[in-house]
C-alpha cells in the first residue's frame, strides 16, 4: 500500500483501506480527546482533563505506543485545544514538562529522528 503512493489517488479506499482505516483511527482518536476536553465548560475541569490525558499519553509511551503518543499529543495541539491559555494556566509545570517531553518523542523533526532512537533503543533492549 505504501510503495504505490495509493492513498493520494481518487480511489485510494480500494488501492490501500489499511492505510485509510489507520488515518481514520488516528483521527477519531484525536478527535476524541480533544472532544473530551472542550465538554467541561469550567477552567479547571478542562485543566483535569489536559492531565489525564497527558497522562494516558505517557502510559502509551511505557507501552510502546507511540502511535497513541501522537494522537493525544496532537489533540492538545490543536488550536481549539492550545489557545485555552487559562486552563493551560491551572495544567501543572509538571505535567507540562512531561507533555514536552512526549512532543519531542514523537516529534517529526528530522524525520522522526527522536523515535526512531527511541524504538533503536528499544528493540536493542529487548534482543
Amino acid at each position: 500500500e505504501f510503495l504505490g503512493q495509493g492513498w493520494m489517488k481518487l480511489d485510494k479506499n480500494e488501492r490501500t483501506p489499511y492505510i485509510m482505516k489507520t488515518s481514520q483511527h488516528f483521527n477519531e482518536m484525536s478527535n476524541l480527546v480533544a472532544s473530551q476536553i472542550m465538554n467541561y465548560a469550567d477552567i479547571s475541569s478542562r485543566a483535569n482533563a489536559i492531565e489525564k490525558w497527558v497522562a494516558v499519553a505517557d502510559i502509551c509511551r511505557c507501552l510502546h505506543n507511540y502511535n497513541g503518543v501522537l494522537e493525544i499529543t496532537a489533540a492538545l495541539n490543536r488550536s481549539a485545544i492550545y489557545r485555552l491559555k487559562k486552563t493551560w494556566a491551572k495544567v501543572s509545570k509538571q505535567t507540562k514538562a512531561l507533555m514536552e517531553k512526549l512532543q519531542k518523542t514523537v516529534s517529526s523533526e528530522g524525520r522522526f529522528k527522536n523515535l526512531r532512537e527511541t524504538l533503536k533503543k528499544y528493540v536493542f533492549l529487548n534482543h
